[in-house]
């Protein structure tokens, strides 16, 4: 059996389950990191599930939505919606979100523990005593999340091009080559050590991941686009590309986090329950739960 298949057949086991449940809540997310996340913040009694991937929360929101079961409720990320403006409102789906209003909000859960007092926390895990030489926690924090805006939005505006010109039928490669390059190629335009971003080395280091070549005009004017859209620049910060940058940013300080995957697993256990009741998709979630 392929992949795909046994994606599937959870998918519809979990629906199953949901329909023939009477007294438990769950929540169904796309990915391992929401999973682990949740489970640390919903209440007792709250199921967590993973479907692994959007489509497959989009079909099981859909599906219980028709059986009308009210003991649920879906969680994706929120790029489609508010960057591209594809629509998925259904009842019962919940967008990740920081804010009520779009233009602040965020797109995915590592970028809104980003923008939470929980960064101020790594830092001070990541640097310890040394924290102080750099005006504390929250300035260093406040420093390092101003970068990592700059940066992220400026990769994001490239992603949502890929985005919108694969939405349309026009065939662009992705960049998943370049997600998939080491750090040397990233440190061409990202300055972890002083936090400074080359948007110029960027738009040379993403030609040579585009293809095909002659693809890339339009992909670039697409991307200015999008930053101009997007003014404030969190709509296109993508969550894992910020945890990148900032193990980058601690590996070049030499300090005791260096991983993106260590970054992720403190941003996760330094957010606490207040927190997530602060955040918009928190708030609906819980509403949802009650």
């Amino acid at each position: 059996m392929g992949l795909a298949q046994q994606y599937a057949r959870n998918v519809d086991a979990i629906i199953n389950e949901i329909r023939l449940s009477r007294r438990r809540f769950f929540v169904l997310v796309e990915g391992s990191s929401d999973y682990r996340f949740l489970c640390n913040h919903v209440k007792e009694g709250v199921c967590v599930k993973n479907v692994y991937g959007r489509d497959a929360v989009l079909k099981a929101t859909h599906l219980l939505g028709k059986f009308r079961n009210e003991n649920f409720v879906g969680l994706v990320d929120a790029d489609l919606k508010c960057v591209v403006a594809r629509t998925e409102e259904m009842p019962r789906l919940v967008h990740v979100s920081l804010a009520e209003q779009d233009d602040e909000s965020c797109i995915d859960l590592e970028s809104c523990l980003i923008r939470t007092p929980a960064l101020a926390k790594v830092c001070l895990e990541a640097f310890g005593d040394d924290i102080e030489a750099q005006g504390g926690p929250e300035a260093a924090a406040g420093r390092i999340r101003a970068w990592l805006k700059e940066t992220a939005s400026a990769i994001g505006a490239y992603r949502a091009a890929v985005m919108e010109h694969s939405i349309v039928g026009d065939r662009i490669a992705s960049l998943a080559r370049f997600d998939e390059c080491p750090d040397s190629e990233w440190k061409k335009f990202a300055n972890a050590n002083s936090l400074a971003c080359d948007v110029i080395a960027l738009e040379q280091l993403i030609r040579e991941y585009v293809q095909p070549p002659e693809k890339f005009p339009a992909l670039r004017q697409t991307a200015k686009d999008y930053t101009a859209k997007c003014g404030a620049g969190w709509l296109l910060c993508r969550g894992h590309d910020m945890s990148r940058l900032l193990a980058m940013h601690f590996s070049a300080k030499g300090a005791a986090i260096r991983s993106r995957a260590d970054v992720e697993r403190a941003l996760r256990m330094c957010f606490d329950r207040r927190m997530f009741e602060e955040t918009a998709f928190g708030r609906k979630l819980m509403a949802y739960g009650t």
